[in-house]
């Protein structure tokens, strides 16, 4: 999409979620950018935003079920609360963002393999089914996470402190140099 049809997309979507609008499944808006913006509530559920910037937007209690996210800023984002399904966020850029009480649970999970989420807080997060990439000192104090897979991830540093975790691969092949797993629960885990 050229640059005066994503600004005039742009323009559409601020002024249709300002006079109400939250659901926007479905939109084709690679590149889009939608920094700064306020769509608290928004529905992106099986939207294609590949290399789209959201950088320092609110997405608070966004829906982005099968959203496809490839390459996405997503830096400084308010995402509390939001729900992933599904999702392809392959090297979406995450850093500084608010992921506390996100829920990535569900379905065949989301894939944060090729995701950096060092230093990200996920504290009351729900997980389930997910695979991940870099953790170190990522806050997950409080979450709950079901069948996921920690094989090779860095979690030095990682605070799980009173944190849930049945049935993942956690404690075979990760970097646990650090951890706080002070309170955790694990159920099943290996």
């Amino acid at each position: 999409m050229d640059a005066n049809k994503l600004q005039l997309l742009r323009e559409e979507i601020i002024s249709a979620y300002a006079a109400g609008k939250q659901d926007f499944r479905r939109i084709e808006a690679e590149g889009i950018d939608l920094s700064g913006v306020d769509l608290s509530g928004v529905n992106f559920s099986q939207a294609r935003l590949d290399g789209a910037s959201f950088r320092n937007a609110n997405l608070s209690h966004a829906i982005l079920s099968e959203v496809q996210m490839t390459g996405t800023d997503l830096s400084g984002v308010n995402l509390s609360n939001a729900h992933f399904f599904e999702s392809m966020l392959y090297e979406a850029n995450f850093s500084n963002a608010n992921l506390s009480g996100v829920d990535f649970g569900g379905g065949n999970g989301t894939d944060l393999s090729g995701v950096n989420l060092s230093g990200i807080n996920l504290s009351g997060a729900m997980i389930g089914n997910t695979s991940f990439g870099n953790l170190s000192g990522a806050n997950l104090s409080n979450a709950t996470i079901i069948f996921c897979n920690f094989t090779h991830v860095d979690l030095s540093g990682t605070i799980f402190n009173n944190a849930s975790i049945e049935q993942s691969n956690i404690l075979t092949q990760a970097k646990l140099y650090g951890v706080d797993l002070s309170s955790a629960t694990l159920i099943d885990c290996c």
